[in-house]
């Protein structure tokens, strides 16, 4: 028995180090975005996680607080039946950040649809008159799906900006004619080492969504962020700090 135990306690120091380790090393990290000023303004930018990540942009959400700049203001979540739930944790200013927490967070299709009743309670009850939507993978279809299905509708905020994260768009070339003429759209792509890809999205597919929305929108950028598989891995693009700044110098500029 205490030749288990001490087993067992060595099995947890070991892994107490490798967390600590961590925690430190990305907390270093994270020192690039001391120096970022941006300016202040009252457009919500809304978070939508990809498929199984509901909680995976909790970091870059906390990263932007901490750094003072943009505040963490709501948290919604939403059932799979589509009820709504709104968890109010500071002003609505300050360049104010909404996380989305989908419970049907592998229906794609279904997160769009409930999506257009949040952005209703979004303005309707919380007077978001204006919004920037960043989301990652399959967050992004989300977006995309949202955005040309109720373009110009005049009971939800007004996109601004789109921000999509190793995301590809097949099969969407007659939906892109309905984006919001006045959308600014920045793609990011990640690419580990020399591979051409981030684990999961090539970069060339990636990149592909320019052809696809530039004919429709007001300015599209793409990015390509290049580096080890710590920093540019599929699920691990957000959280990397540099993409971070890179999002935080394009909605607040």
């Amino acid at each position: 028995m205490r030749k288990i135990s001490k087993a067992i306690v060595s099995v947890l120091a070991v892994i107490f180090v490798g967390v600590l380790s961590w925690n430190v090393y990305f907390n270093q990290r994270a020192q690039v975005l001391k120096g970022v000023s941006v300016k202040q303004e009252q457009t919500a930018t809304i978070f939508v996680p990809g498929l199984h990540g509901r909680y995976s942009f909790t970091g870059m959400i906390h990263r932007l607080n901490h750094y003072d700049i943009a505040q963490h203001a709501l948290t919604v979540n939403v059932s799979k039946k589509g009820k709504i739930k709104v968890h109010k944790l500071a002003p609505l200013k300050d360049n104010p950040t909404i996380k989305i927490l989908f419970s049907a967070d592998a229906e794609p299709k279904k997160e769009a649809k409930q999506l257009v009743a949040v952005m209703q309670t979004l303005k309707r009850d919380y007077h978001i008159q204006k919004i920037n939507l960043v989301g990652h993978s399959s967050g992004g279809n989300i977006i995309f799906d949202y955005l040309t299905a109720t373009n110009g509708r005049p009971d939800l905020p007004t996109p601004e900006k789109f921000v999509s994260i190793a995301t590809t768009y097949p099969n969407r070339k007659q939906q892109a004619k309905q984006l919001p003429a006045n959308l600014k759209i920045l793609n990011i792509a990640g690419e580990i080492d020399h591979y051409h890809s981030d684990g999961a999205v090539s970069v060339a597919d990636d990149l592909a969504m320019g052809k696809l929305v530039e004919p429709y929108v007001a300015s599209y950028q793409a990015r390509t962020i290049h580096g080890n598989i710590l920093h540019t891995f599929h699920s691990m693009l957000h959280e990397n700090p540099d993409v971070d700044k890179l999002i935080a110098n394009y909605l607040y500029q």
